[in-house]
């Protein structure tokens, strides 16, 4: 079994949250605790460079928990069109949803984002969705694969490392996976031949050299979004999650602050590393969208974070590869074709069994809760 780096600062107790039960959730005194639970299972979600860009609020008038976009940590660089930030507050509806079967709760949703909406850091907080309990399902039955998820979302993490190239995925789970992309406007395609996966390699490393050489990208991961391996930042991607040691995260926060961009082998490692990773995994999967607009996107953020909870509650290590879903040179031209899809592909993930002397990464850091959480 693979070794697990917990770190236990003050940034990362929102990992240490206790799981409710069923009985325990409706033991609680009032909705608003209930909603705030759930709300803190949905701040555990995965999100675009680690900068959470959701607000939680407790309506006490309609007795509700609104999802909000804080448009603040949309990224302007990397992140033009909000779409990474939308599929972040996708995957944070899937943990609700998650938490509210394995709950036995029935509950009302209504999603208040629209298809022309703008999403940009220059724009106050965008109201999302909206969920409402019904009330406690005694009687129904919780599948054993929801119970497991539900588990999964206080364990999951991306592992950027190599995985084992010999150990396969089973099938059913990969059906699984591949039902999970059947939300409105959203396709789950999975690539598990060789052919396709080296050609995906190559441009996963294209995709990574483009953004590692444009200047502004580059600035915006480095300076702003990553952190060093000890920092007690709570927004942001300590560099042990690119399975940077100490010494390797701080030369490169150094290089950067005085101006100077990657050194050579830093950038050539980087761009290796997405590459092997891709090489050495048992399946690529592809999230694609019939229109490209804030709906579909968060429909793909909910299949996204569901199967990544599947994926963990089996065991099997997952991480996303942004850039080739972002780089539009590469997505239009290459991914497409070799995906055999007309459709844009929003979201590129991996997924394998770690090697069995590889080191499951850490998690990444969370705010505070009362720093995500309001009351109205």
């Amino acid at each position: 079994m693979s070794t697990v780096i917990n770190k236990t600062t003050s940034n990362f107790a929102a990992w240490k949250k206790a799981v409710l039960s069923a009985d325990d959730f409706w033991q609680l005194s009032h909705d608003e605790l209930r909603l705030a639970y759930l709300a803190s299972l949905a701040h555990l979600a995965a999100n675009s460079h680690n900068t959470q860009p959701w607000h939680f609020n407790y309506d006490s008038e309609r007795n509700s928990l609104k999802i909000l976009i804080e448009t603040e940590r949309v990224l302007p660089i990397s992140d033009v069109k909000g779409r990474q930030a939308v599929i972040s507050l996708g995957c944070a509806l899937a943990n609700i949803e998650v938490g509210l079967e394995a709950l036995q709760t029935a509950f009302e949703k209504q999603v208040h984002l629209s298809r022309e909406q703008v999403i940009s850091n220059n724009e106050p907080r965008i109201l999302v969705a909206e969920y409402k309990l019904l009330g406690h399902k005694s009687e129904a039955v919780v599948s054993q694969d929801v119970s497991k998820m539900y588990n999964a979302i206080f364990s999951r993490r991306v592992d950027r490392g190599e995985y084992d190239h010999d150990r396969k995925i089973d099938s059913e789970v990969l059906k699984k996976i591949e039902s999970m992309g059947n939300i409105s406007g959203v396709k789950t395609i999975l690539i598990n031949d060789w052919g396709r996966k080296v050609a995906l390699a190559e441009l996963q490393s294209q995709a990574d050299s483009f953004v590692i050489n444009n200047k502004k990208f580059a600035e915006e991961l480095i300076n702003d979004w990553m952190l060093e391996n000890d920092s007690l930042s709570e927004l942001g991607m300590p560099g042990d999650t690119f399975r940077l040691n100490k010494d390797q995260t701080s030369k490169i926060k150094l290089r950067f602050k005085n101006n100077l961009g990657f050194e050579s082998d830093d950038a050539t490692g980087m761009v290796q590393l997405g590459k092997k990773g891709i090489l050495s995994c048992q399946c690529v999967g592809l999230l694609t969208v019939e229109q490209d607009n804030p709906i579909e996107w968060l429909n793909a953020g909910i299949t996204l974070e569901k199967g990544a909870l599947l994926l963990e509650s089996e065991g099997i290590a997952w991480a996303v590869h942004a850039g080739l879903a972002e780089v539009s040179q590469v997505n239009m031209l290459m991914l497409r074709p070799i995906a055999m899809t007309s459709k844009r592909p929003v979201v590129l993930f991996r997924a394998g069994y770690l090697k069995n002397n590889e080191t499951r990464a850490p998690h990444s850091p969370r705010l505070a809760f009362e720093k995500v959480w309001s009351q109205t």
